[in-house]
């Protein structure tokens, strides 16, 4: 046991090194072999009880020092000792932040969900996550979209040259896998609300409320396509047939779905990257709200150093009109499905399986839910 516990330290702090793509997979694949080893063990630790939290004494304080010496986030345990001390609260924010969860050292519903989840369920994750990682082409520089992660970030090379927090799309609508690149940016963008928005969410609340919901949202109605699109002034009620030419479009502004920023992928899919007119969700730890496109919290910063070589491009922002902005040289771009991964310091990290896609069809929730 205590071999094992040393073992899976060691791969905890082992920093990573080389091409990025490369170390991810040499990094899991070592943390592989030691949940295989951790899984042959069996009986693994099963907490369960009210919330534990610093100055707590008790058999459940014991068992939890247990699992997180077992998980290499505890390196300094006493045999014997039941009390919740700050050496322990400091070993359950490690663990907090290795999954993701809120760094408060108080072990609650979902800080025990996640210590309850076996070294086998882990080792399916990584599992799933190397065989998504085979099938990824990486590129010399590459935004990588990790949707349970609900992050972006920008690799050249083995460097990082831009981290943000995203918000995804949520599991009745998941935002696809997919690779391609962002080839240009519209400032100020125009909000083509599409057809599966406009027949799920739209259309059944103007059948109720009449056009109130568009005139709230400054949403208006459009028929045609680029310069021959033209405005369509709004009826007195709502047609009981949809004319089939018109579509539903937002104005540009601040209040705009896609804020003031919209990064264009092409695909067959409606899929991109934005801004957003609600950046509070990025302050919430899971963030998996939107209909499938991804909204950037770095949104700014990352049109900056896309636009290096426009540098009025703000000025045009402030503008307020539409412009479209080629990108010189398009940037790669994947969006990818990790639930686990390693980082810069070596520390394994995992993430819910929020579409149920680690565990196939067995699955069709996260391993572990508030």
């Amino acid at each position: 046991m205590r071999v094992v516990c040393l073992v899976l330290l060691w791969l905890l702090m082992t920093p990573v090194r080389a091409d990025w793509l490369d170390s991810q997979r040499q990094g899991l694949q070592q943390a592989e072999v030691q949940l295989q080893l951790l899984a042959e063990m069996g009986n693994w630790p099963h907490l369960e009880g009210p919330t534990l939290r610093l100055g707590d004494k008790g058999d459940a304080v014991l068992k939890l020092r247990e699992m997180l010496v077992l998980s290499g986030d505890l390196t300094e345990d006493v045999p014997g000792r039941d009390q919740f001390d700050a050496a322990l609260g400091e070993a359950v924010k490690r663990f907090q932040g290795r999954l993701g969860l809120n760094e408060d050292a108080v072990v609650g519903k979902a800080t025990m969900a996640a210590l309850n989840v076996t070294p086998a369920q882990r080792l399916t994750q990584i599992q799933a996550t190397l065989a998504r990682m085979r099938q990824l082409s990486p590129a010399s520089e590459q935004l990588i979209v990790n949707i349970p992660a609900y992050t972006l970030t920008w690799f050249a090379g083995n460097e990082v040259r831009l981290q943000s927090r995203i918000v995804v799309g949520r599991p009745s609508r998941p935002t696809p896998l997919m690779q391609s690149e962002v080839t240009a940016i519209e400032l100020n963008p125009f909000w083509n609300v599409p057809y599966s928005i406009f027949r799920r969410d739209y259309l059944p609340k103007m059948r109720r409320q009449g056009f109130e919901p568009l005139v709230d949202h400054q949403i208006e109605i459009v028929e045609g396509y680029g310069r021959a699109t033209q405005v369509v002034p709004l009826p007195e009620q709502v047609p009981a047939h949809w004319p089939p030419t018109w579509r539903l479009r937002q104005r540009a502004g601040d209040f705009n779905a896609l804020g003031r920023l919209k990064f264009v992928l092409p695909n067959n899919e409606a899929i991109y990257l934005h801004h957003t007119n609600q950046p509070g969700l990025f302050r919430q730890a899971k963030r998996a709200y939107s209909s499938g496109c991804i909204r950037v919290e770095a949104a700014y910063t990352l049109a900056d150093r896309l636009l290096f070589d426009h540098p009025g491009w703000r000025q045009a922002l402030d503008s307020g009109q539409w412009q479209k902005i080629t990108l010189s040289q398009p940037l790669p771009v994947a969006l990818v499905y990790w639930t686990a991964w390693v980082d810069a310091s070596g520390h394994l990290h995992f993430r819910d399986d929020i579409y149920g896609l680690d565990l196939g069809p067995d699955s069709q929730f996260a391993l572990h839910k508030d």
